[in-house]
């Protein structure tokens, strides 16, 4: 699976087709499922919402170390 990803825009292709199944799965529950807790994987109650939030976060967080990369090596350029 890793080697699929050797464009930017294979990779690009691929994020957004996975977003797309996580918004589609999202759009298809109600305010009252979103609100349902589940132990998984904090090992506390977490709300769907609470997960579906996480991964927006988890995203921008290694949107951020790629931002750094690119300043470690001279590029200053805003790339999203």
């Amino acid at each position: 699976l890793l080697n699929s990803f050797d464009t930017e825009e294979k990779a690009l292709a691929y994020l957004q087709k996975e977003t797309d199944t996580l918004l589609l799965a999202l759009e298809s529950l109600s305010e009252a499922q979103l609100e349902q807790t589940t132990d998984f994987p904090f090992n506390r109650p977490v709300t769907l919402l609470f997960l579906a939030e996480f991964a927006s976060i988890h995203i921008m967080y290694h949107d951020g170390q790629l931002n750094y990369i690119h300043t470690l090596y001279g590029d200053t350029e805003v790339h999203w």
